[in-house]
């Protein structure tokens, strides 16, 4: 059980680094240039003296720091990590901390703050050009600066004008969420939440096929992998054919049920097709890795979480997850849902018969059963 979570927690560090910075879209305003906010994971964020970028940020687990006179044009948000805000930097936006410690030391911030859980610390003559919310666990230190109003709240929402949308490309992160629902960061979080949960739901189908039907699962996991050619043809034909039959079944009517059926069978062989290849997979991985005698469980587990992120990649995942589900469906269909081996057609027909002698030009006719050697029709005669 242990070597389980080993490899659990190894998948979701695989995740973590996959994705060290992005970019996400976000709703602009019309009077800024703003490709869309940057987001970081897990790496320390500087920008330097007298720079600008303009977009926002959007940082999670680091700290950052911008420089002396440097220029942030769009928000900033921070969730686990810390801010510094050097002398005579400034934000064309707002600045919400979820957790950590912002340090403002003679900055400016166009725009509103907020924190929840965090410690506020504004000094050196710093300017906010707009409302101070702090919300819950929140603490505002130091005393020379200055804020249109300072407000204590106990609810998390911080009401911005914007609306976010994160799209990641491939990743499965598409949250939408309102400023006025929560701070930026909540979407983010929402959405890679959304996705984990998915994932797990998968892996727990995966691991109860496993579990149930582990010799038929490895049946059809073996045909997928070593006769590539005839499961992917018969994949690529079922999933061509099946769907348009099982719409014209539907629509008739009184083929309703043929067609209902028919469709159930598809999903079915899709998804324990995907199984049966992560299966295979997994096991494949773990023994790359030296790992003795995987179990089916385990293996299930790496392969099906490997096939998982690899179909997010971007632009090419969502090949590769057709190509593992025609392979797969097709290896249900060759072995029956995995109760029979399949057997090639050029290894179930008899081997041919090769002659034992060449120069004969007919057919070697078999030895006489009695008399003497030599004897035989069309033999060499009685010369010895």
């Amino acid at each position: 059980m242990k070597k389980v979570w080993i490899w659990v927690s190894v998948i979701l560090m695989s995740v973590a680094s996959l994705l060290p910075v992005a970019k996400v879209s976000a709703a602009t305003n019309p009077s800024q240039n703003d490709p869309g906010d940057e987001v970081v994971f897990g790496e320390q964020y500087h920008l330097g003296d007298g720079e600008s970028v303009n977009h926002g940020l959007v940082l999670v687990g680091c700290n950052a720091v911008i420089g002396k006179d440097a220029r942030v044009n769009g928000d900033v948000t921070v969730a686990g990590g810390n801010l510094d805000l050097q002398k005579g930097s400034s934000v064309n936006g707002n600045v919400v901390l979820v957790g950590g410690t912002l340090n403002a030391n003679g900055a400016t911030i166009n725009g509103d703050m907020g924190g929840t859980g965090a410690v506020l610390n504004l000094t050196g003559g710093t300017k906010i050009n707009g409302t101070v919310y702090l919300g819950p666990g929140c603490t505002l230190e130091g005393d020379d600066y200055s804020a249109s109003e300072v407000l204590r709240t106990s609810k998390l929402p911080f009401k911005f004008d914007k609306r976010y949308r994160f799209s990641w490309g491939g990743l499965p992160l598409h949250p939408t969420t309102s400023a006025t629902n929560g701070p930026v960061i909540l979407g983010l979080l929402i959405g890679l939440y959304k996705f984990l949960i998915a994932m797990f739901l998968m892996l727990l189908l995966a691991v109860a096929l496993v579990a149930i039907w582990p010799r038929e699962m490895g049946r059809m996991g073996d045909t997928a992998l070593t006769e590539i050619v005839p499961s992917f043809a018969i994949g690529f034909a079922a999933l061509l054919l099946g769907f348009p039959v099982g719409i014209v079944l539907v629509v008739l009517l009184i083929t309703l049920p043929f067609g209902l059926l028919l469709f159930l069978l598809l999903f079915a062989a899709m998804a324990v097709g995907w199984v049966a290849v992560a299966l295979k997979a997994g096991e494949k991985l773990l023994l790359s890795f030296k790992v003795e005698s995987p179990t089916p469980v385990l293996s299930v587990i790496v392969g099906g979480a490997l096939l998982i992120l690899l179909g997010k990649v971007p632009c090419v995942g969502w090949m590769i997850t057709l190509v593992v589900v025609m392979l797969g469906t097709g290896a249900v269909a060759l072995t029956r849902f995995g109760t029979r081996e399949y057997e090639p057609h050029h290894a179930s027909r008899p081997p041919r018969a090769l002659p034992e002698a060449v120069g004969g030009g007919g057919p070697v006719a078999p030895p006489p059963t009695g008399g003497h050697e030599g004897n035989a029709p069309g033999g060499p005669g009685d010369a010895t």
